[in-house]
């Protein structure tokens, strides 16, 4: 009997060396992978975490705009953010910051999808919607969807209801409320 007692004894020291040592292994593990992860990390990954995360962040633009809410989708050129009554669309070329409350989970993801301008747009859009415009050098238009092609918007404008054809290249941003205006 003592023999065994002295054999529980050592199988319990082992068991518990054993649970110690699996403990700060996944522990270095874990430390490793985060300073991976921060080394490899890129902006892109970073908004694709905010967005499965559903993370408020504030985007800060070339331009001095901010749009506030949670991203939606990022495409291959630009993202959807939902703030309040208004979903818009932010170019990654116009995006100067992305601020966060939370710290975001660092990797080097891309989306998982390919999603273009135009699939961004017409997810957002429909021809007739009133969009306001935020063009590269900060310049500001609204009017009403015409047409979404390959690579350029068309727009009605507010006012004169004179046509503007925009290459995606130079959108910053296109926002359009949520709810349907009454015109």
């Amino acid at each position: 009997m003592a023999r065994e007692a002295r054999l529980d004894i050592g199988l319990r020291e082992l068991t518990d060396r054993a649970r110690q040592e699996a403990v700060r292994d996944d522990r270095r593990r874990a430390e490793d992978r985060q300073v991976l992860d921060e080394l490899t990390s890129t902006f892109e990954g970073t908004l694709v975490s905010c967005a499965e995360a559903q993370h408020v962040v504030t985007c800060l633009t070339r331009n001095g705009t901010n749009a506030r809410g949670v991203i939606e989708i990022v495409g291959t050129d630009a993202f959807v953010i939902a703030t309040g009554g208004t979903r818009t669309i932010v170019a990654k070329q116009a995006l100067s910051a992305l601020r966060t409350d939370r710290r975001p989970e660092l990797n080097a993801r891309t989306p998982s999808e390919t999603v273009a301008w135009s699939d961004l747009l017409e997810h957002v859009l429909a021809v007739g919607d009133r969009v306001g415009l935020v063009l590269m050098g900060g310049h500001t238009v609204s009017g009403a969807v015409r047409h979404i092609g390959a690579d350029q918007l068309m727009l009605r404008l507010d006012g004169d209801g004179d046509s503007l054809t925009v290459p995606f290249s130079s959108i910053d941003e296109v926002s359009r409320p949520t709810t349907k205006e009454s015109s």
